[in-house]
């Protein structure tokens, strides 16, 4: 490469550097936008603001601080999202405000969800590894994640699991989270089995 392409790819690098983020970028239409109430959330006691936020491709602490300042107190994340990224982002966007925002993950890996003959110390770990990348030592709800059936719903190797890190105040309320065609299925032994809260 000669200089010409050496500057002009210096220059381009540094535009893209130096480009505002999307938590930089207000969109006319957002402006004034804020949560306008909050719900009880099922069984936990916590009163859930009426826009949530996924976090599935963020990368930008900012965004996560900017739905925290809008009135957001509720974050989905996963370590499968964005190879853990999302974890790490979320954690450092609540850092010191986390005891201001429920934050949800769920039984999974970065490579992946759990299946439901994981062993329970396996289990235990990957939560673990959710807490090392969020920055806190408990996450308000774990979720047994696409959850697909009812053999998965109720494996005795994610109860276990969750039992014990709720003992150890590590996780404090068990849902699911499903978008499969046994969705309905799904849930309705979740409601019935009253092991979700």
């Amino acid at each position: 490469m000669g200089i010409g392409g050496l500057l002009k790819y210096r220059t381009q690098l540094f535009l893209i550097q130096s480009a505002p983020t999307e938590a930089e970028k207000p969109r006319p239409e957002w402006k004034g936008s804020r949560v306008a109430s909050y719900r009880p959330l099922g069984r936990t006691g916590w009163k859930m603001s009426d826009i949530s936020m996924g976090s599935a491709h963020v990368t930008d602490p900012d965004v996560v601080r900017m739905a925290l300042d809008r009135g957001i107190n509720y974050i989905d994340t996963s370590p499968d999202y964005s190879d853990a990224e999302s974890e790490r982002t979320v954690g450092a966007g609540i850092r010191g405000r986390r005891d201001k925002v429920f934050v949800a993950s769920k039984f999974c890996t970065p490579k992946g969800h759990l299946d439901k003959d994981t062993p329970v110390a396996d289990i235990i770990e990957a939560v673990e590894g959710s807490l090392r990348r969020l920055g806190t030592d408990y996450v308000d709800l774990l979720h047994i994640h696409a959850c697909n059936s009812i053999d998965r719903l109720m494996a005795p190797t994610f109860h276990e699991a969750f039992d014990r890190l709720k003992e150890q105040g590590k996780a404090r309320f068990l849902g699911v989270s499903s978008h499969t065609p046994e969705l309905e299925t799904v849930m309705r032994k979740a409601v019935d089995s009253g092991r979700f809260d």
